[in-house]
């Protein structure tokens, strides 16, 4: 008996010096900035960026992989729109990593709508990468144990600060993308493609998270003949009727899905509007009339149809080919006239 006492203590000493020595490497590990120069990587430098800026500033907040920070512009919504929103995007984003960005996030901003782009959702990953991603958050040496060639005796110094954030809020302009052959995309089908369990349970923590801090979660779908399909769209809207989530689905017709089931399969719109900054218009459209006071239920499908009679207006009048984006900001007033006309 005593044997086993004596065991026990020194495997309890053991894991106490452990955790001391790593808690002690961690802080000397940790870089003291958030700007890539102190030892942080491209992809965390580009998504920590939100913890450079001041708290409580950001509207909007956007978590998901290349899909996210390829499609939305968060300078461009705040020059449309005037409201704040940040990319906490990166490549190939398992959704741990999302979960652990909204979680860092949250700690010093009040977003109004988080954004989860749902091709994240379905990247798979094992019960072994979940458990390093939480060591690495407990243990910063984990993650950071490649600086030790750089470390200098500012290492020594207080704990880390927060000063540098991306001029482009976490968007990444990509000049290198081939146009895709969509003709078979979005084929209709009963199918249902299955979410990854450990997802589920990830995705039930962050939707936990966002009610905790009052938020509201937008499950959005960025077309990709690549990663999107129609079996992967039943999944999410199924998901979204349990959880009470919004989803909405852009494409040839955006369709606006509801907690309760109910959907909205919106006519108006045209491939002219198949460019990049069409989302961020309509991101922007979203959340001015959820700012005006309107329901979700409300906003969502008539942003989607007012982006959509924008979208035909600048075709009408410009030509599918000639239109951009701020065409169709700048022929809104003229939808809303003439439908206040109607009515």
């Amino acid at each position: 008996m005593k044997t086993c006492i004596a065991l026990l203590a020194k495997g309890a000493c053991f894991l106490a010096l452990l955790g001391a020595l790593l808690l002690t490497a961690s802080f000397l590990f940790m870089p003291k900035n958030n700007h890539k120069t102190f030892g942080v990587g491209s992809d965390e430098l580009f998504a920590g960026g939100i913890l450079g800026e001041r708290d409580h500033s950001i509207d909007v907040l956007v978590v998901g992989d290349s899909e996210a920070y390829s499609s939305i512009s968060p300078m461009q919504m705040l020059s449309e729109h005037g409201f704040t929103s940040y990319l906490c995007s990166t490549s190939a984003q398992p959704l741990y990593d999302s979960h652990r960005f909204l979680r860092q996030a949250l700690e010093r901003q009040s977003p109004k709508v988080v954004i989860l782009e749902t091709n994240a959702i379905f990247r798979p990953y094992t019960f072994n990468d979940y458990l390093l991603s939480r060591a690495k958050s407990l243990f910063s040496v984990l993650r950071y144990h490649d600086r030790w060639k750089a470390l200098t005796v500012n290492d020594l110094s207080g704990p880390m600060g927060y000063t540098w954030t991306d001029y482009l809020k976490g968007y990444r302009y990509n000049n290198k993308v081939a146009a895709a052959d969509a003709r078979r995309h979005m084929q209709p089908t009963d199918q249902m493609k299955e979410i990854p369990l450990l997802n589920i349970n990830c995705l039930q923590d962050m939707l936990d998270l966002c009610e905790k801090h009052g938020t509201q979660l937008v499950l959005v779908s960025t077309p990709s003949t690549l990663n999107w399909n129609y079996a992967r769209h039943n999944r999410i809207a199924a998901f979204a009727a349990e959880h009470g989530c919004v989803l909405v689905l852009k494409g040839h017709r955006t369709i606006t899905a509801f907690p309760d089931g109910e959907a909205y399969v919106n006519t108006t719109g045209n491939p002219g509007m198949s460019k990049g900054g069409s989302g961020d218009v309509l991101s922007g459209m979203i959340l001015s009339l959820l700012g005006q006071g309107f329901s979700p239920r409300t906003a969502v499908p008539m942003a989607v149809c007012l982006h959509g009679m924008s979208g035909d207006l600048c075709a009408q009048e410009l030509g599918e080919y000639g239109m951009i984006p701020g065409d169709m900001i700048d022929r809104l007033p003229r939808v809303l006239k003439s439908i206040t006309r109607e009515n």
